[in-house]
């Protein structure tokens, strides 16, 4: 059975480590059950997959209408993410976490908590999420905003140009400032 573990650092963030089978033949791992997530958490209903060369750097995004569900099967990655939700017991936390196709872990991302990574290698990541693609709900806040304080440990960055134009934390329009769900302002255990 895979181990879900809570987020010591931002509310409703999950960290899922799924059980390895392997023999001779190779292995099995088995990178999601709508069970491993919260009891009121959405189903997923799109898969997505990307490719990223060492050095890419895809975020930070958020959504008011989306959850997702990562996990990177080949290469690894550094998740980056902060908490953005007013009224949050975790508003302004960062946390990052390394994900990849040797430690096998998975990360759910609840909606308001500002998402990115960075391919420390080349890699592949599958992402589950809640809703279809709405190009409304692409939102974003700058990747090097020092309020978030992330160190993203390799010099030289490729990142889109809308991921170079996303606003600071501080200058998000407040009609699309996330807040937090009644049913996720608990603090981490």
């Amino acid at each position: 059975m895979a181990t879900v573990e809570k987020s010591d650092l931002i509310n409703d963030v999950l960290i899922v480590t799924p059980d390895i089978f392997g023999d001779e033949r190779g292995m099995f791992v088995e990178t999601f059950r709508q069970e491993w997530l919260p009891v009121d958490a959405p189903t997923m209903v799109q898969g997505n997959r990307a490719t990223r060369k060492k050095g890419s750097l895809v975020g930070m995004h958020f959504h008011l209408f989306q959850e997702d569900f990562w996990y990177v099967p080949f290469g690894t990655a550094l998740v980056a993410l902060h908490d953005l939700r007013e009224g949050s017991a975790t508003n302004g936390v960062s946390q990052t976490i390394e994900i990849s196709g040797e430690n096998h872990k998975c990360v759910y991302i609840p909606r308001g908590v500002a998402h990115g990574f960075l391919a420390l290698t080349d890699m592949t990541i599958t992402y589950l999420v809640d809703n279809y693609y709405n190009g409304s709900d692409e939102l974003g806040v700058l990747y090097s905003d020092p309020e978030m304080a992330f160190d993203w440990p390799l010099d030289d960055l490729t990142v889109s140009d809308r991921d170079q134009t996303n606003p600071l934390r501080a200058d998000i329009d407040e009609k699309i400032r996330p807040v937090a769900h009644s049913l996720y302002n608990v603090a981490p255990v």
